[in-house]
Protein backbone atom coordinates (compact mmCIF):
# COMPACT_ATOMS: atom_id res chain seq x y z
CA UNK A 1 0.00 0.00 0.00
CA UNK A 2 2.80 2.41 0.90
CA UNK A 3 4.52 1.65 -2.42
CA UNK A 4 1.35 2.40 -4.34
CA UNK A 5 0.89 5.67 -2.48
CA UNK A 6 4.50 6.61 -3.18
CA UNK A 7 4.09 5.90 -6.89
CA UNK A 8 0.91 7.96 -7.00
CA UNK A 9 2.72 10.81 -5.24
CA UNK A 10 5.59 10.67 -7.74
CA UNK A 11 3.15 10.69 -10.66
CA UNK A 12 1.34 13.69 -9.17
CA UNK A 13 4.59 15.61 -8.75
CA UNK A 14 5.60 14.85 -12.35
CA UNK A 15 2.17 15.95 -13.62
CA UNK A 16 2.28 19.24 -11.71
CA UNK A 17 5.81 19.93 -12.96
CA UNK A 18 4.79 19.20 -16.54
CA UNK A 19 1.80 21.51 -16.35
CA UNK A 20 3.93 24.24 -14.79
CA UNK A 21 6.56 23.92 -17.51
CA UNK A 22 3.90 24.04 -20.20
CA UNK A 23 2.31 27.21 -18.79
CA UNK A 24 5.68 28.94 -18.54
CA UNK A 25 6.74 28.09 -22.06
CA UNK A 26 3.69 28.85 -24.14
CA UNK A 27 4.27 30.53 -27.45
CA UNK A 28 3.65 34.28 -27.26
CA UNK A 29 0.26 35.36 -28.63
CA UNK A 30 0.27 36.22 -32.30
CA UNK A 31 -0.38 39.94 -32.77
CA UNK A 32 -2.80 41.14 -35.38
CA UNK A 33 -1.15 42.42 -38.57
CA UNK A 34 -0.75 46.18 -38.90
CA UNK A 35 -1.28 48.46 -41.86
CA UNK A 36 -0.92 52.22 -42.38
CA UNK A 37 -3.27 54.26 -44.53
CA UNK A 38 -1.57 57.34 -46.01
CA UNK A 39 -3.10 60.19 -47.98
CA UNK A 40 -1.12 62.58 -50.19
CA UNK A 41 -1.64 66.03 -51.73
CA UNK A 42 -4.08 67.56 -49.23
CA UNK A 43 -5.58 69.21 -47.53
CA UNK A 44 -8.64 70.57 -49.26
CA UNK A 45 -12.08 71.65 -48.06
CA UNK A 46 -14.02 68.75 -49.59
CA UNK A 47 -12.44 65.32 -49.92
CA UNK A 48 -10.06 65.62 -46.97
CA UNK A 49 -12.99 66.45 -44.72
CA UNK A 50 -14.98 63.48 -46.01
CA UNK A 51 -12.00 61.18 -45.43
CA UNK A 52 -11.60 62.54 -41.90
CA UNK A 53 -15.29 61.87 -41.23
CA UNK A 54 -14.88 58.24 -42.33
CA UNK A 55 -11.73 57.71 -40.28
CA UNK A 56 -13.41 59.18 -37.21
CA UNK A 57 -16.50 57.01 -37.63
CA UNK A 58 -14.34 53.90 -38.06
CA UNK A 59 -11.92 54.85 -35.25
CA UNK A 60 -8.92 54.64 -37.59
CA UNK A 61 -5.73 56.71 -37.40
CA UNK A 62 -3.88 57.59 -40.59
CA UNK A 63 -1.07 59.76 -41.96
CA UNK A 64 -1.54 62.75 -44.27
CA UNK A 65 1.31 64.06 -46.41
CA UNK A 66 0.43 67.70 -47.01
CA UNK A 67 1.55 70.31 -49.52
CA UNK A 68 2.49 73.69 -48.10
CA UNK A 69 0.43 75.66 -50.59
CA UNK A 70 -2.71 73.82 -49.48
CA UNK A 71 -1.79 74.13 -45.80
CA UNK A 72 -1.84 77.93 -46.22
CA UNK A 73 -5.33 77.74 -47.74
CA UNK A 74 -6.84 75.26 -45.29
CA UNK A 75 -5.09 75.57 -41.92
CA UNK A 76 -8.21 74.56 -39.99
CA UNK A 77 -8.34 71.26 -41.85
CA UNK A 78 -4.72 70.60 -40.88
CA UNK A 79 -5.60 71.44 -37.29
CA UNK A 80 -8.43 68.93 -37.38
CA UNK A 81 -6.14 66.25 -38.83
CA UNK A 82 -3.83 66.44 -35.84
CA UNK A 83 -6.51 67.03 -33.22
CA UNK A 84 -8.19 63.80 -34.28
CA UNK A 85 -5.01 61.80 -33.76
CA UNK A 86 -3.60 61.58 -37.26
CA UNK A 87 -0.07 62.50 -38.34
CA UNK A 88 0.78 65.37 -40.68
CA UNK A 89 3.75 64.77 -42.97
CA UNK A 90 5.66 67.03 -45.36
CA UNK A 91 4.97 66.72 -49.11
CA UNK A 92 6.88 69.85 -50.26
CA UNK A 93 5.28 73.23 -50.79
CA UNK A 94 4.26 73.03 -54.46
CA UNK A 95 4.28 69.26 -55.10
CA UNK A 96 7.80 69.64 -56.42
CA UNK A 97 9.49 66.99 -58.52
CA UNK A 98 12.52 67.08 -56.27
CA UNK A 99 14.81 64.50 -57.87
CA UNK A 100 15.62 66.95 -60.68
CA UNK A 101 15.50 70.11 -58.58
CA UNK A 102 18.35 72.07 -57.03
CA UNK A 103 19.30 71.50 -53.40
CA UNK A 104 18.43 75.08 -52.51
CA UNK A 105 14.93 74.80 -53.99
CA UNK A 106 14.27 71.46 -52.28
CA UNK A 107 15.49 72.82 -48.95
CA UNK A 108 13.28 75.88 -49.30
CA UNK A 109 10.16 73.86 -50.19
CA UNK A 110 10.66 71.36 -47.39
CA UNK A 111 11.57 73.96 -44.74
CA UNK A 112 8.65 76.25 -45.62
CA UNK A 113 6.17 73.40 -45.47
CA UNK A 114 7.56 72.08 -42.18
CA UNK A 115 7.31 75.55 -40.66
CA UNK A 116 3.64 75.70 -41.65
CA UNK A 117 2.97 72.25 -40.17
CA UNK A 118 4.76 73.08 -36.93
CA UNK A 119 3.02 76.44 -36.59
CA UNK A 120 -0.36 74.71 -36.72
CA UNK A 121 0.37 71.34 -35.13
CA UNK A 122 3.13 72.05 -32.66
CA UNK A 123 5.36 69.05 -32.04
CA UNK A 124 4.89 66.53 -34.84
CA UNK A 125 7.02 63.72 -36.31
CA UNK A 126 9.21 64.98 -39.17
CA UNK A 127 7.85 62.70 -41.85
CA UNK A 128 8.52 63.39 -45.53
CA UNK A 129 7.24 61.88 -48.74
CA UNK A 130 8.51 62.98 -52.13
CA UNK A 131 5.83 63.77 -54.69
CA UNK A 132 5.53 60.86 -57.12
CA UNK A 133 8.08 59.08 -54.91
CA UNK A 134 10.80 60.68 -57.04
CA UNK A 135 13.82 61.12 -54.79
CA UNK A 136 17.51 60.23 -54.98
CA UNK A 137 19.48 58.33 -52.36
CA UNK A 138 21.55 61.46 -51.72
CA UNK A 139 18.40 63.48 -51.05
CA UNK A 140 17.11 60.84 -48.64
CA UNK A 141 20.41 61.04 -46.77
CA UNK A 142 20.35 64.84 -46.61
CA UNK A 143 16.79 64.81 -45.32
CA UNK A 144 17.76 62.24 -42.71
CA UNK A 145 20.55 64.54 -41.53
CA UNK A 146 17.90 67.25 -41.07
CA UNK A 147 15.82 64.94 -38.92
CA UNK A 148 13.30 63.75 -41.52
CA UNK A 149 12.16 60.20 -42.13
CA UNK A 150 11.40 59.61 -45.80
CA UNK A 151 8.30 57.44 -46.14
CA UNK A 152 7.54 55.52 -49.31
CA UNK A 153 4.77 52.95 -49.82
CA UNK A 154 4.33 49.33 -50.86
CA UNK A 155 0.63 49.37 -51.81
CA UNK A 156 -0.11 51.95 -54.52
CA UNK A 157 -3.87 52.10 -55.12
CA UNK A 158 -3.53 54.50 -58.08
CA UNK A 159 -6.75 56.01 -56.81
CA UNK A 160 -6.26 59.08 -58.99
CA UNK A 161 -7.21 57.03 -62.06
CA UNK A 162 -9.20 54.10 -60.66
CA UNK A 163 -12.80 53.40 -59.75
CA UNK A 164 -13.70 52.64 -56.15
CA UNK A 165 -14.21 48.99 -57.08
CA UNK A 166 -10.73 48.84 -58.60
CA UNK A 167 -9.19 50.52 -55.56
CA UNK A 168 -10.81 48.08 -53.14
CA UNK A 169 -9.93 45.09 -55.31
CA UNK A 170 -6.28 46.13 -55.53
CA UNK A 171 -5.92 46.55 -51.77
CA UNK A 172 -7.58 43.21 -51.10
CA UNK A 173 -5.16 41.52 -53.50
CA UNK A 174 -1.98 43.24 -52.30
CA UNK A 175 -2.44 43.86 -48.56
CA UNK A 176 0.41 42.76 -46.30
CA UNK A 177 1.51 43.02 -42.70
CA UNK A 178 3.25 46.36 -42.16
CA UNK A 179 1.86 47.56 -45.46
CA UNK A 180 1.80 51.27 -46.31
CA UNK A 181 -1.17 52.14 -48.50
CA UNK A 182 -0.93 55.15 -50.82
CA UNK A 183 -4.11 57.14 -51.48
CA UNK A 184 -4.88 60.82 -52.01
CA UNK A 185 -7.07 63.12 -49.92
CA UNK A 186 -7.01 65.92 -52.50
CA UNK A 187 -5.56 66.83 -55.88
CA UNK A 188 -2.50 69.06 -55.69
CA UNK A 189 -3.62 70.79 -58.90
CA UNK A 190 -7.27 71.16 -57.77
CA UNK A 191 -8.49 69.66 -61.03
CA UNK A 192 -9.27 66.03 -60.23
CA UNK A 193 -11.98 64.48 -58.09
CA UNK A 194 -11.17 62.18 -55.18
CA UNK A 195 -14.74 60.91 -54.87
CA UNK A 196 -13.70 57.35 -55.77
CA UNK A 197 -11.19 57.32 -52.92
CA UNK A 198 -13.86 58.49 -50.51
CA UNK A 199 -16.21 55.78 -51.74
CA UNK A 200 -13.59 53.04 -51.48
CA UNK A 201 -12.19 53.94 -48.05
CA UNK A 202 -14.91 52.53 -45.74
CA UNK A 203 -14.99 49.29 -47.72
CA UNK A 204 -11.21 48.93 -47.41
CA UNK A 205 -11.31 49.50 -43.67
CA UNK A 206 -14.24 47.16 -43.05
CA UNK A 207 -12.87 44.31 -45.16
CA UNK A 208 -9.32 44.50 -43.84
CA UNK A 209 -10.69 44.40 -40.31
CA UNK A 210 -13.31 41.70 -40.70
CA UNK A 211 -11.48 39.40 -43.11
CA UNK A 212 -7.84 39.84 -42.05
CA UNK A 213 -7.99 41.40 -38.55
CA UNK A 214 -5.75 44.35 -39.37
CA UNK A 215 -4.93 47.09 -36.91
CA UNK A 216 -4.66 50.53 -38.50
CA UNK A 217 -1.74 52.64 -37.28
CA UNK A 218 -0.03 55.90 -38.12
CA UNK A 219 2.98 55.37 -40.31
CA UNK A 220 5.53 56.30 -37.65
CA UNK A 221 4.14 53.57 -35.38
CA UNK A 222 4.51 51.02 -38.15
CA UNK A 223 8.06 52.10 -38.94
CA UNK A 224 9.18 51.53 -35.34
Amino acid sequence: MKLIRFKLFVCLVILIAALSFSSCHRDPPIEDPTIALTFDDGPDSLYTLQILDILKAKNVKATFFLTGSHIRRYPLVVKRIVEEGHSAGNHTYSHLYISTSSDSLVNSEVATTQHLIDSICGSNPKLFRAPWGAITDEQVQRLRQQGYKHVSWNIDTRDFESTSEEIVKFVMEHHQDKGIVLMHSADYSDRQSRAETVKALPQIIDRLRSEYHYRFVRVEELLK
